[in-house]
């Protein structure tokens, strides 16, 4: 029994490497203890993150799905209807400035020097197929309203606009023009511009309050809206008629001052 013990001693290890290992399984504990700590701090830092990111989106998009709703809510919409006069320069808003490319794939400035420059322009814009029946209304009606009978061109040019928030592939961008140049008549290729970009501060400038309606704007030669209506209600044959003569009273020329006599 003694030889047992003194065997069972001499095998035992020594007491400094028994503190050794002890040692190092501490140290290997600690160190699992610190790795799980930091993914639990970079679990919860992630989350935070994904949290406000969620929370951004939500609010980016929470006055589209309200633009939408107040659209599925009612067949006919009217922000605001047709005025009975043009307002004047000094009260009219500026057309922000902004580069487009025509379905013929010309690039486009609608600007004072660029689109607007000497002429009269309708312009029509509409984010869904909500306001496209009323952007087609007044845009072809003016149109057929303004045709001339002889040689003179319209005193108005019509153009269509579809402004997009940008995506964020080229080819994305690509296929998107693709459809629409498949869904657009092609003689209107030359008069439909598309813009891609933030559109959001676009549409507050020109007051177009809900995306989904039709928006159309009578653009003088300065780049100054003059005239606008927005909603998705089809203008009726006097509406138009009143805007065509509107146009062709602003577009007409002075009258000569008669030489005193």
């Amino acid at each position: 029994m003694l030889a047992s013990l003194g065997a069972r001693r001499a095998l035992a290890p020594p007491r400094a490497v028994a503190r050794r290992q002890l040692s190092l399984w501490q140290r290997v504990r600690d160190s699992m203890n610190e790795k799980s700590e930091q993914y639990r701090e970079a679990s919860e830092a992630h989350l935070e993150r994904t949290r406000t990111s969620l929370q951004k989106d939500i609010k980016t998009h929470e006055s589209a799905f309200k633009e939408l709703g107040g659209v599925i809510r009612k067949d006919r919409h009217t922000v605001r209807g047709p005025a009975a006069a043009l307002g004047s320069p000094s009260e009219a808003f500026a057309f922000p400035t902004l580069q487009g490319h025509s379905l013929a794939g010309e690039e486009v400035s609608l600007s004072a020097d660029g689109l607007f420059h000497r002429q009269l322009t309708l312009l029509g814009c509409c984010g869904s197929q909500h306001g496209q029946e009323m952007v087609d209304g007044w845009l072809e009606g003016l149109s057929a309203a303004l045709v001339p009978q002889g040689p003179p061109a319209l005193p108005v040019r019509t153009v269509w606009l579809s402004l997009v928030d940008s995506p964020g592939f080229a080819w994305v961008r690509m296929v998107l023009v693709g459809s629409m140049r498949m869904s657009v008549p092609k003689e209107r290729h030359d008069s439909f511009v598309v813009h891609f970009g933030d559109t959001g501060e676009m549409r507050r400038r020109l007051q177009m309050e809900n995306r989904h309606l039709g928006y159309v704007a009578l653009v003088d030669s300065q780049a100054r809206v003059r005239w606008h209506v927005h909603g998705s209600e089809t203008p009726t044959d006097e509406e138009v008629a009143a805007l065509a003569r509107l146009v062709e009273a602003e577009a007409a020329p002075p009258e000569k001052t008669r030489r005193k006599r």
